[in-house]
């Protein structure tokens, strides 16, 4: 009887040995080798969320142009931002949604002008997001911003380009 419980613990013990050394393998080459910029890479259903985060949804997306996804730190640092084409969207499509609250971006409220001043030091590794988005017709949708007392330390905001019926989305974490 000893011996069975022996060899059955020494069993286990090798499984979980195993499975140990392959999760630091996988953990490894995850934040190393297989951790890389992803730029142009997204489709519209890759994007899709965006949209429907935003009460618009995801129906209306024609194309989407630009798109960068950045590498993952171990603290999940990271920068992704969508530019997305849109069919037939207008000011109507925004304003007159209950649970969806929609800001002019020449009007923001200080709080959502740190957020997007805080997304502003990012956009150096995106050339195609805009960088002036105080003209009438951008439109902001705050997804979500955490603050480090009144420094904002990420960001997830979603500007409408009513105009040219263009979205975009930028994630932030640093």
């Amino acid at each position: 009887m000893l011996k069975w419980a022996y060899n059955g613990l020494a069993i286990i013990g090798g499984f979980t040995i195993l499975s140990l050394i392959i999760i630091f393998i996988y953990s490894s080459l995850s934040f190393t080798l297989f951790n890389k910029n992803k730029v142009n890479k997204a489709t519209k259903s890759d994007v899709g969320f965006v949209l429907n985060w935003c009460g618009i949804g995801d129906d209306r997306i024609n194309k989407v142009i630009n798109s960068y996804e950045s590498a993952r730190s171990f603290t999940g640092d990271h920068l992704d931002a969508y530019a997305i084409k849109l069919n037939n969207v207008s000011i109507d499509d925004i304003t007159n949604r209950k649970n969806y609250k929609w800001y002019r971006c020449d009007k923001l409220p200080d709080i959502l002008d740190k957020s997007v001043s805080f997304i502003d030091g990012w956009t150096y590794e995106i050339p195609w997001f805009p960088k002036k988005m105080e003209q009438s017709n951008y439109y902001l949708y705050p997804w979500s911003t955490y603050f480090n007392g009144v420094t904002p330390s990420s960001a997830q905001l979603i500007f409408l380009d009513v105009e040219n019926e263009m979205i975009y989305y930028i994630s932030a974490k640093m």
